[in-house]
């Protein structure tokens, strides 16, 4: 899965955009997925603190990471 499949599913299933970042522009209290030096980052950003990060080496590992984060907090409306 990229990014942009990310995306298109987290839309239809209804998933607030506010409660997620695909591009690692980190605001409050959202989850972020970032390519950083190589390695695919997803952690969740609270008043510029990150917190619960996790390390992927490949796109498709962290957005199904990001995915399943994002159904257990609840975030589809």
């Amino acid at each position: 899965m990229t990014r942009e499949e990310l995306r298109i599913r987290l839309k239809a299933m209804g998933v607030r955009s506010d409660a997620y970042s695909l591009s690692g522009n980190a605001g409050s209290e959202m989850y972020v997925l970032e390519r950083c030096y190589g390695v695919w980052r997803v952690c969740y950003s609270e008043r510029g603190k990150e917190s619960r990060l996790t390390e992927f080496d490949s796109e498709s590992d962290a957005c199904v990471h990001l995915l399943s984060l994002l159904r257990e907090d609840g975030a589809v409306r």
